[in-house]
C-alpha cells in the first residue's frame, strides 16, 4: 500500500510539473501594451491620423537640426516592432509564459517604456518639445531599467539563443535607436530656446557626441560580456545623419555655413567608424574565445567516454 501511495505521489508531483502553467495578467498586459504602442506609433507618428494631426516625419523636417536622420532611416521601427510583436507572441505561449525572463526579467518595465512613449509621441505630435524631451528620456531610462533587470534575473546563468532572440534583441535594438532620439530632441530642444547659429551648432555637437559613450559600453564595459546590437544602431545612426547632410535642405542651408555642415558631417562617419574599430576586435575575441570553449567541451566530453570505456572494460 506504502508503495501504490508512493507511485501514485510521484505520477502527480510529474503531472504538475508538466502541467504549462496558466496565462497571468502580465501576459495579457504585454499584448495590449504592444498593440496600443502600435497603434499609436503608426497611426499618430506615420498616418498623422489620416490628417488630424502632423506626422512625425512633417513636424522633423519643419525643425529639422544637423543630427536629425533622414526619413528612411526610420523604417528601422519595422524590425524594432515586428521584433517586439514576436516576443509578445512567445510570451503567450505554454513554453516561454512563465519564465523568469518574462515573469521577473521583463516585468512591467515594457509596460513602462511603451506608456512613456505613447505620451513622448503624442507631446511631439503637438510640438511640445520640452514634454517630448522629458518623456522620450523616460522611456530611455524604463528601456534600460528593463535590460539590466534582465541581466539581474539571469544572475550570471547562460542565456539561450532563443530568450535573446525572442526576449532581449527586441529592447537591445529599441534600446539603441531611443538613444538617437535622445539626442536628436536634445538638439531641437536648444533650437527653441537659441536664435545663434553657433549656439545651435554647440548643440548639435553635443547631441552627436552623446551617442558615443553608450556604444562604448555596451562593447566594452556591459556586464555579462559586450552586446553588438546597441552599437550597430548607433554605426547606423552616425552614418545615417552623415548621408543626409550630404544634401541638406534649403533650412540648414540657410541657417549654417557650408564649412560647418561638413564638419558634423565629416565627424558623424569619424565616430561611426570609432565605434566600428571598437566592434571589429571585440568581435574577433568573442569568436575565438567561443570556439575556444566549443573544443574545450569537446576534449571534456571525449575523456569523459574514454575513462567510461576503460572502466567498463576493467570491469
Amino acid at each position: 500500500r506504502g508503495l501504490a501511495f508512493g507511485e501514485g505521489l510521484q505520477e502527480q508531483l510529474l503531472h504538475t510539473r508538466l502541467r504549462p502553467a496558466k496565462l497571468n495578467g502580465l501576459n495579457y498586459l504585454n499584448v495590449a501594451t504592444y498593440l496600443v504602442n502600435a497603434f499609436v506609433s503608426y497611426g499618430i507618428g506615420i498616418w498623422g491620423l489620416d490628417g488630424l494631426v502632423p506626422t512625425r516625419v512633417e513636424i522633423s523636417q519643419e525643425n529639422q537640426t544637423l543630427v536629425t536622420p533622414p526619413e528612411w532611416a526610420r523604417y528601422i521601427w519595422i524590425p524594432i516592432l515586428t521584433s517586439e510583436f514576436l516576443f509578445a507572441v512567445a510570451q503567450l505561449t505554454p513554453h516561454y509564459r512563465a519564465r523568469p525572463i518574462v515573469q521577473c526579467g521583463t516585468g512591467y518595465f515594457f509596460f513602462y517604456t511603451c506608456l512613456i512613449q505613447i505620451a513622448w509621441t503624442l507631446c511631439f505630435a503637438f510640438r511640445q518639445f520640452v514634454l517630448s524631451f522629458v518623456a522620450v528620456v523616460g522611456a530611455l531610462l524604463s528601456m534600460a531599467s528593463l535590460l539590466a533587470n534582465q541581466h539581474s534575473t539571469r544572475a550570471g546563468g547562460r542565456r539561450s539563443r532563443s530568450e535573446y532572440w525572442l526576449f532581449e534583441f527586441p529592447f537591445y535594438m529599441h534600446f539603441g535607436w531611443l538613444i538617437l532620439c535622445c539626442a536628436v530632441q536634445l538638439s531641437l530642444l536648444w533650437r527653441g530656446d537659441v536664435s545663434s547659429a553657433g549656439s545651435q551648432l554647440a548643440a548639435d555637437i553635443v547631441a552627436l557626441g552623446v551617442m558615443l559613450p553608450p556604444a562604448t559600453f555596451f562593447v566594452l564595459e556591459k556586464p555579462g560580456g559586450p552586446d553588438f546590437v546597441v552599437p550597430l544602431i548607433i554605426v547606423f545612426s552616425y552614418i545615417s545623419i552623415g548621408i543626409s547632410l550630404d544634401n541638406p535642405n534649403e533650412s540648414l542651408r540657410e541657417m549654417y555655413e557650408h564649412a560647418e555642415i561638413v564638419a558634423i558631417r565629416s565627424a558623424s562617419f569619424a565616430f561611426a567608424t570609432m565605434v566600428g574599430f571598437m566592434l571589429v576586435p571585440t568581435s574577433v575575441i568573442l569568436m575565438t574565445r567561443e570556439c575556444c570553449t566549443i573544443n574545450v567541451v569537446e576534449l571534456d566530453q571525449l575523456s569523459a567516454g574514454s575513462r567510461q570505456y576503460a572502466n567498463f572494460g576493467l570491469g
